[in-house]
């Protein structure tokens, strides 16, 4: 029977060691090829973040400062500010321009009310059944009626919530609501006055 050397042994054994360093090395290769294409992946997602952030936030100071009106599509949700005309649809998201021609259109609203006056105004068409006086709107109405007469310092506590479409523009900005008839007030409100023109959209 042929034996072979203790040198062959040592030999193949460093052979296997190597052989197994190179894998191992090619393993740390792989895996910090991996970890540079993630930090990269990271870098353009934060970077595309705060591209994003600096233009939502340009809309925002073009709202706040009357130039711009923004809504989102589909959810009757709109940030307005008085005299806007024009409009441009980018998206999901409309951009009515006041430095562009044409009409400022209608926006949406919601206001708690009696039942009463809900029949008053579906048939004449007319906010409040055209009555005389201030109007009170808000852009979200809380869903809760105790809730909304609370928040929005109402005399009674109403008995439907209805989202409106009024013209555009008819309506003030919102502003806080102070406390009156023995409530605490802090919602928002928006007031108009004179014959408005509504359109019935829901009622909850």
């Amino acid at each position: 029977m042929v034996q072979s050397s203790p040198i062959q042994h040592d030999d193949a054994a460093l052979t296997a060691v190597k052989f197994g360093r190179s894998e191992v090395a090619m393993q740390y290769a792989r895996i910090g090829r991996r970890l540079d294409d993630i930090m990269f992946d990271t870098h353009r997602y934060t970077a595309q973040v705060q591209s994003n952030a600096k233009n939502n936030m340009q809309v925002v100071q073009e709202v706040l400062h009357g130039t711009k009106q923004v809504e989102a599509a589909g959810t009757g949700i709109r940030v307005a500010s008085s005299g806007l005309v024009g409009e441009t649809r980018i998206g999901t998201i409309t951009f009515i321009d006041a430095a562009r021609g044409g009409g400022a259109g209608t926006e949406v609203v919601q206001r708690w009310m009696s039942q009463a006056e809900l029949r008053a105004t579906q048939s004449t068409g007319l906010f409040r059944g055209g009555r005389d006086g201030v109007h009170y709107v808000t852009d979200a109405a809380n869903t809760a009626a105790q809730r909304a007469r609370l928040r929005l310092a109402l005399p009674q506590t109403p008995e439907v919530r209805v989202t409106l479409e009024v013209p555009g523009g008819a309506f003030s900005a919102p502003t806080r609501v102070q406390p009156r008839f023995n409530m605490p007030g802090g919602g928002m409100e928006r007031t108009a006055t004179g014959q408005i023109p509504v359109k019935v959209l829901g009622v909850d």
